[in-house]
Protein backbone atom coordinates (compact mmCIF):
# COMPACT_ATOMS: atom_id res chain seq x y z
CA UNK A 1 0.00 0.00 0.00
CA UNK A 2 1.09 3.93 -0.71
CA UNK A 3 2.43 5.48 1.97
CA UNK A 4 1.84 9.51 2.10
CA UNK A 5 4.19 10.95 4.75
CA UNK A 6 3.58 14.46 4.19
CA UNK A 7 1.00 17.33 2.58
CA UNK A 8 3.00 17.46 -0.68
CA UNK A 9 3.23 13.67 -1.32
CA UNK A 10 -0.70 13.70 -0.38
CA UNK A 11 -1.70 16.51 -3.07
CA UNK A 12 0.87 14.59 -5.77
CA UNK A 13 -0.92 11.81 -4.98
CA UNK A 14 -4.74 13.25 -5.35
CA UNK A 15 -3.65 15.07 -9.11
CA UNK A 16 -3.41 11.76 -10.22
CA UNK A 17 -5.72 9.71 -8.39
CA UNK A 18 -8.56 12.48 -8.26
CA UNK A 19 -12.12 11.16 -9.00
CA UNK A 20 -12.45 13.80 -12.11
CA UNK A 21 -10.64 15.12 -14.78
CA UNK A 22 -11.98 18.58 -13.08
CA UNK A 23 -10.87 17.96 -9.51
CA UNK A 24 -7.32 16.97 -10.82
CA UNK A 25 -7.03 20.47 -13.23
CA UNK A 26 -7.80 22.07 -9.76
CA UNK A 27 -5.05 20.77 -7.79
CA UNK A 28 -2.65 21.90 -10.09
CA UNK A 29 -4.39 25.23 -10.95
CA UNK A 30 -6.37 26.03 -8.38
CA UNK A 31 -5.76 25.71 -4.36
CA UNK A 32 -5.87 23.55 -1.83
CA UNK A 33 -6.35 22.97 1.50
CA UNK A 34 -5.38 19.89 3.37
CA UNK A 35 -8.34 19.87 6.33
CA UNK A 36 -6.33 16.55 7.99
CA UNK A 37 -7.96 13.53 9.82
CA UNK A 38 -11.86 12.72 10.37
CA UNK A 39 -13.26 9.46 11.25
CA UNK A 40 -16.22 7.99 10.43
CA UNK A 41 -16.22 9.56 6.40
CA UNK A 42 -19.18 8.57 4.42
CA UNK A 43 -20.34 5.93 2.89
CA UNK A 44 -17.81 3.33 4.06
CA UNK A 45 -17.59 4.79 7.69
CA UNK A 46 -14.01 4.75 8.27
CA UNK A 47 -11.15 7.66 8.87
CA UNK A 48 -9.08 9.43 6.24
CA UNK A 49 -8.08 12.48 4.80
CA UNK A 50 -10.45 15.24 3.87
CA UNK A 51 -8.62 18.00 1.21
CA UNK A 52 -10.96 20.86 0.20
CA UNK A 53 -10.06 21.50 -3.98
CA UNK A 54 -11.22 24.64 -5.17
CA UNK A 55 -10.64 25.00 -8.54
CA UNK A 56 -9.30 29.20 -10.68
CA UNK A 57 -13.56 29.40 -10.98
CA UNK A 58 -14.05 28.86 -7.57
CA UNK A 59 -16.17 25.23 -7.99
CA UNK A 60 -15.00 24.06 -4.13
CA UNK A 61 -15.34 19.92 -3.48
CA UNK A 62 -14.34 17.45 -0.23
CA UNK A 63 -12.33 14.98 -1.15
CA UNK A 64 -11.78 11.91 1.34
CA UNK A 65 -8.71 9.76 0.64
CA UNK A 66 -8.94 6.37 2.30
CA UNK A 67 -7.56 2.55 2.49
CA UNK A 68 -9.17 0.09 1.87
CA UNK A 69 -7.49 -2.54 4.04
CA UNK A 70 -8.92 -5.35 2.49
CA UNK A 71 -7.48 -4.58 -0.81
CA UNK A 72 -4.22 -2.34 0.50
CA UNK A 73 -4.45 0.20 -1.70
CA UNK A 74 -5.37 4.44 -1.33
CA UNK A 75 -8.96 5.16 -2.89
CA UNK A 76 -10.73 9.02 -2.96
CA UNK A 77 -14.07 10.15 -3.69
CA UNK A 78 -16.32 13.16 -3.57
CA UNK A 79 -17.79 13.83 -0.07
CA UNK A 80 -21.25 15.85 0.13
CA UNK A 81 -21.15 16.14 3.77
CA UNK A 82 -18.46 17.10 6.16
CA UNK A 83 -19.26 16.53 9.74
CA UNK A 84 -16.18 18.61 11.75
CA UNK A 85 -16.80 16.58 14.80
CA UNK A 86 -14.94 13.83 13.25
CA UNK A 87 -12.06 15.83 12.66
CA UNK A 88 -9.00 14.04 14.83
CA UNK A 89 -6.55 16.89 14.66
CA UNK A 90 -6.89 17.82 18.29
CA UNK A 91 -4.21 15.41 19.37
CA UNK A 92 -1.29 16.48 20.79
CA UNK A 93 1.62 17.78 19.26
CA UNK A 94 4.88 15.43 18.50
CA UNK A 95 5.38 12.93 15.51
CA UNK A 96 3.57 9.94 14.82
CA UNK A 97 4.97 6.20 13.65
CA UNK A 98 3.20 4.12 11.80
CA UNK A 99 5.22 1.55 10.42
CA UNK A 100 8.13 2.88 12.27
CA UNK A 101 7.96 5.45 9.63
CA UNK A 102 7.73 9.05 10.67
CA UNK A 103 4.65 10.99 9.82
CA UNK A 104 4.19 14.28 10.37
CA UNK A 105 1.60 15.77 13.24
CA UNK A 106 0.76 18.38 10.50
CA UNK A 107 -1.22 15.20 8.31
CA UNK A 108 -3.47 14.92 11.34
CA UNK A 109 -3.76 18.42 12.24
CA UNK A 110 -4.56 19.59 8.55
CA UNK A 111 -3.58 23.13 7.57
CA UNK A 112 -5.05 25.68 9.71
CA UNK A 113 -5.83 23.53 13.07
CA UNK A 114 -6.82 26.55 15.17
CA UNK A 115 -9.90 27.31 12.79
CA UNK A 116 -10.92 23.51 12.55
CA UNK A 117 -10.79 23.35 16.49
CA UNK A 118 -13.36 26.17 16.95
CA UNK A 119 -15.38 24.48 13.52
CA UNK A 120 -15.97 20.63 15.65
CA UNK A 121 -16.30 23.21 18.78
CA UNK A 122 -19.54 24.74 17.60
CA UNK A 123 -20.97 21.65 15.95
CA UNK A 124 -20.43 19.91 19.17
CA UNK A 125 -22.01 22.45 21.09
CA UNK A 126 -24.83 22.87 18.58
CA UNK A 127 -25.41 19.25 18.75
CA UNK A 128 -25.65 19.31 22.38
CA UNK A 129 -28.62 22.27 22.45
CA UNK A 130 -30.33 20.23 20.08
CA UNK A 131 -30.69 17.82 23.05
Amino acid sequence: MERLRNRNEIMAWLEVHAPYPSIKRAVVEGTTELLGVFRKIQPSGTMGWIVEVTSKHNRTWHVAIQSDVWKYKLYCHVISELFWKNWMGDISNGDLYEGGVEISISLYIGDNPSKYNELKRKELKNEKTKE
